[in-house]
């Protein structure tokens, strides 16, 4: 069966159905509340994102919205103009003055907080995107690193970035000392960073290349690539995941580029969170890869651990971007028999959430898929 490119246009950002126990209906929808580049007065140094988002609350009920993913919350290294991809400090989240701003370019941790409860008594919950694979550091951040050095000059595996080192008489320097204000609130660590808590760990740690869909805990891919198979790291950042959903009240997480953390860490961060009405709370993944396996295979792996997690339906938004938006071709309409992680991958429905685009597959406008969305929204998983 072929089909023809006369569609209509319906354009959903960022719009997931989710369910987190197997006898609940598959009817709560997610919108993603944020894009790249989301308005902010960098002037004036003021966020006013978690602002505007409580300002919708009328019209999220009523378009049947019943929760949101909310973009990174903590201070990022390019302060006012930081996204939060660019994380420096996990426990400032627009509340001390660093890297040029006291608030986030979403607003102050006052404003956030104000924002989770207008929602909450609205009856949305709040899904917090986080970052688990590394820290950014600027030139302040600059310290002697000996691993790197000797890592270098031993050359047997991927090059350490160049330009992320500064050589002084024979020493390489990385932006890996990171330190902060001191932490006054409720829950919140002071300490510092350092060369010893990032890839690589040791003069023969093995950094890998990122190529292709399989997992990389070792790739140096985004900042400094935190080392999460130290001890002392997967705490801090169990403790940091505990204090989002215990103190400031986030009811699930979005985890960030999940393709560079081991499993069993995963697993273990998930496990240590506060229940959610007395169950895990609502965990999805970002595994981007176009081969479905390897996302079941980390769904699978998570679960031997003992936590469950969902993972975004990637080939199947790949292959509804093809039916979409390939001018000039036609498409074999029986592929969508088969397509997506639960048709052609074995995944359950309960550990599916479906999406037509992201903040990261249309950053610009005339790469968004805006043809039909009926396909999706019958499609037996979690949609989006």
């Amino acid at each position: 069966m072929k089909v023809n490119k006369s569609f209509s246009l319906f354009l959903l950002l960022g719009l997931a159905a989710c369910s987190t126990q197997k006898d609940e209906p598959l009817d709560d929808v997610m919108m993603q509340a944020f894009y790249w580049d989301v308005p902010v007065d960098d002037q004036a140094k003021n966020g006013t994102w978690w602002d505007h988002l409580s300002s919708l609350v009328p019209e999220l009920k009523a378009a049947g919205i019943s929760s949101l993913w909310t973009p990174i919350p903590a201070k990022g290294n390019w302060g006012i103009y930081d996204s939060g991809y660019g994380i420096y400090d996990h426990y400032d989240l627009g509340n001390y003055e660093q890297k040029g701003t006291v608030e986030t370019r979403y607003g102050s941790r006052a404003e956030l907080e104000q924002m989770i409860g207008v929602m909450h008594k609205a009856g949305i919950k709040v899904y917090s995107d986080v970052v688990l694979n590394h820290l950014y550091g600027g030139d302040e951040n600059f310290e002697a690193n000996p691993v790197v050095m000797d890592y270098v000059k031993i050359g047997l595996h991927e090059p350490y970035p160049e330009s992320d080192i500064q050589w002084k008489n024979d020493t390489a320097y990385t932006r890996t000392h990171l330190f902060f204000p001191k932490h006054t609130g409720e829950g919140e660590p002071n300490y510092e960073w350092n060369y010893q808590h990032f890839h690589p760990s040791t003069a023969t740690d093995s950094l890998t290349d990122f190529t292709d869909d399989v997992l990389r805990p070792r790739t140096k891919f985004f900042g400094n690539d935190l080392d999460t198979y130290n001890e002392e790291v997967q705490q801090r950042l169990c403790d940091w995941g505990k204090w989002l959903k215990g103190t400031i009240g986030f009811d699930g997480f979005r985890l960030d580029f999940v393709r560079g953390l081991q499993p069993e860490f995963v697993s273990r961060w998930v496990k240590g969170l506060p229940l959610q009405d007395g169950k895990q709370p609502f965990i999805v993944g970002e595994y981007w890869a176009e081969d479905g396996r390897y996302i079941k295979e980390w769904v699978d792996s998570v679960a031997q651990g003992g936590a469950n997690v969902h993972a975004f339906d990637f080939p199947l938004k790949f292959t509804l971007t093809e039916m979409c938006n390939k001018s000039g071709e036609e498409f074999d309409m029986s592929r969508l028999a088969h397509a997506g992680m639960i048709r052609g991958f074995g995944l359950p429905v309960d550990n599916v959430v479906t999406f037509v685009d992201n903040h990261d597959t249309g950053k610009e406008h005339d790469k968004w898929l805006v043809k039909d969305y009926a396909i999706l929204c019958c499609h037996p998983a979690r949609r989006g």
